[in-house]
């Protein structure tokens, strides 16, 4: 088990990354990680031809407010993530603009 959620870490991780190169929605990207859940579940689960019981389905009334949150938290992610590029790019841009001769002798 705890390799399928070091898995599902690094999936995660892949699909932040892949949104922000790509200006995927947060909502699309949250879709994306449940199906890829669900596929995992599927796939590590019992299925009914085993006896066992069907992966019930993940979007449920209670898993709306969980959705919201998560969606928020990642929104936040990257916009601390584009804040923290920017200000690379500013103080890099201001480095080539401005460069410092403070130790240069006429």
């Amino acid at each position: 088990q705890e390799e399928r959620l070091a898995q599902e870490d690094a999936v995660g991780r892949d699909m932040i990354e892949t949104m922000l190169t790509k200006s995927i929605d947060a909502i699309e990207l949250h879709s994306r990680l449940i199906r890829e859940a669900d596929e995992t579940l599927k796939a590590d689960g019992p299925s009914r031809s085993d006896g066992g019981e069907a992966v019930p389905p993940r979007t449920t009334e209670a898993d709306t407010d969980v959705q919201s949150m998560e969606a928020k938290r990642i929104n936040d992610m990257i916009a601390e993530r584009r804040q923290q590029v920017a200000a690379k790019q500013a103080s890099s841009s201001r480095a080539v603009e401005d460069p410092d001769v403070s130790g240069v002798q006429v």
